[in-house]
């Protein structure tokens, strides 16, 4: 069996398949991070796994979660159409198809209702403190199940007493 890599002729192992070999390099550079992923100081697998969720993903490519493994899947999926089948493919692609195939794979999760983050606003600035001056706090809410809204208004003056 032959154990160099056939693109650049290094040992061929798991770390150097999908991280170290110049191809798999250039795919991890089309990474879709506002920062590249450095796989050069962390050392294991997991590590570097876990490294790639503190990076921050670009809006544009419209899916949520960790690219890391869908990279690391494409990279493979790559270096076996290379070996068994003779098919080249570039680095721009494998990237793409790795994006491609996470943005698939999203589209057909059930939906889950998400947690929306509580938004905390600062008190508000009073710029007058006329007794005709009223106030308006509202807040709106959404149940997808029940396709229902709900909607309340709350009206004080200055004194933050309740106006009808």
């Amino acid at each position: 069996m032959n154990t160099k890599c056939k693109r650049c002729g290094a040992l061929q192992t798991i770390e150097h398949i999908l991280f170290h070999c110049r191809f798999a390099r250039d795919v991890w550079n089309y990474g879709p991070w506002n920062s590249p992923l450095n796989l050069s100081q962390v050392s294991s697998f997991f590590k570097k796994l876990h490294a790639s969720y503190n990076l921050i993903m670009l809006p544009p490519f419209g899916v949520l979660g960790n690219a890391f493994p869908w990279l690391c899947w494409t990279i493979w999926i790559a270096r076996n159409h290379l070996l068994f089948e003779n098919r080249h493919a570039s680095a721009t692609s494998t990237a793409l198809k790795a994006i491609l195939a996470q943005k698939e794979w999203k589209s057909v999760q059930p939906n889950r209702p998400r947690s929306s983050p509580k938004v905390i606003l600062p008190p508000p600035q009073v710029l007058s403190n006329s007794p005709h001056m009223v106030f308006c706090k509202t807040d709106a809410s959404w149940k997808s199940d029940l396709q229902a809204v709900g909607l309340a208004r709350i009206f004080t003056d200055h004194n933050a007493k309740r106006r009808a």
